[in-house]
């Protein structure tokens, strides 16, 4: 999946594949005939959904993950999906905006389980563009001309879980700024997604592994973000 910095797809555009990939991981939840009646009002009653709470692809699929874990060796009917996914996607955002609590102890406690991070408070991302390599030269604009700089293909990002979100409230504003932030990675806002492009095992990111150690954050320079 990729997307162009700051531009987000339309539902419309992504959704077909989302359902099926979805379908997919859950084949025995009583889903209806692919493109029979049932398949499209299903698909219709989706969209205006997602429309409805501007989901982004990034936030359905990270529910989608969520809901496989929460209902692992579980029946859940098709016609249940739609609401816990919304569920899901709307505990995220809400988590996301969150105060984070200022005990690290209380913060580790509640983050135990995110889906996202383990509980580390880092997330590795990938540029829309990552080949394999953790850098890459692009053009870019430098004193007022265009030269050759290093980007970063591959970064730690901060979770929106409590402990993502305790260890951005301890970076400055500099750092806050260059360090992304998986809210909007998630949001579609950026140069940045959660997917491997490559389809690759994912880049051991140190902290995004909740292993400590650190990787290079949105600037390329070498930070683990967390003031603690």
């Amino acid at each position: 999946m990729q997307e162009d910095k700051g531009k987000v797809p339309l539902i419309k555009d992504w959704l077909q594949g989302f359902m099926a990939d979805h379908r997919a991981s859950r084949p025995g939840d009583g889903w209806p005939e692919v493109e029979s009646v049932s398949a499209r009002r299903l698909w219709s009653d989706w969209f205006n959904h997602f429309r409805d709470a501007k989901v982004t692809e990034l936030e359905a699929r990270s529910a989608s993950k969520q809901l496989g874990e929460a209902f692992a060796g579980e029946k859940l009917w098709c016609d249940e999906h739609l609401e816990t996914l919304l569920k899901l996607i709307g505990s995220a955002r809400a988590q996301a905006m969150a105060s984070p609590p200022d005990d690290r102890a209380e913060a580790e406690r509640l983050s135990r389980d995110c889906p996202h991070c383990s509980g580390g408070g880092y997330v590795t991302v990938y540029d829309h563009k990552y080949d394999g390599h953790r850098a890459m030269l692009r053009d870019a604009m430098a004193g007022g001309q265009v030269r050759k700089l290093n980007f970063a293909m591959v970064v730690s990002a901060h979770c929106t879980c409590a402990m993502g979100r305790r260890m951005r409230s301890k970076v400055g504003d500099e750092d806050r700024k260059r360090i992304p932030d998986l809210a909007d990675v998630l949001a579609g806002r950026g140069r940045w997604q959660v997917e491997d492009p490559t389809g690759d095992v994912p880049f051991d990111a140190g902290p995004a592994q909740g292993q400590g150690g650190a990787v290079p954050a949105a600037g390329g320079r070498i930070d683990n973000g967390d003031r603690s």
